[in-house]
């Protein structure tokens, strides 16, 4: 229930932000540079580290969830 004036806010269903954890993912893997500047800059890992820090570190899908998490 909104009050009145309220916006609402309906997100999208769970499995929209599963299929971006896993594209992400996967655009990482293949060594997508705008994947690997999405984990820098979305990341908190890597707030203090280079592009060439993100693309030699070991990732998994629970990085890429926090990505699209924060984003």
């Amino acid at each position: 229930m909104t009050s009145a004036g309220s916006l609402g806010f309906r997100a999208p269903p769970l499995d929209d932000y599963r299929r971006q954890v896993d594209e992400l993912f996967a655009a990482l893997q293949s060594g997508d540079e705008a994947a690997a500047w999405r984990f820098k800059w979305e990341h908190p890992r890597f707030n203090d580290k280079t592009l060439p820090d993100v693309q030699a570190a070991t990732l998994d899908l629970s990085d890429a969830q926090t990505v699209i998490a924060r984003a």
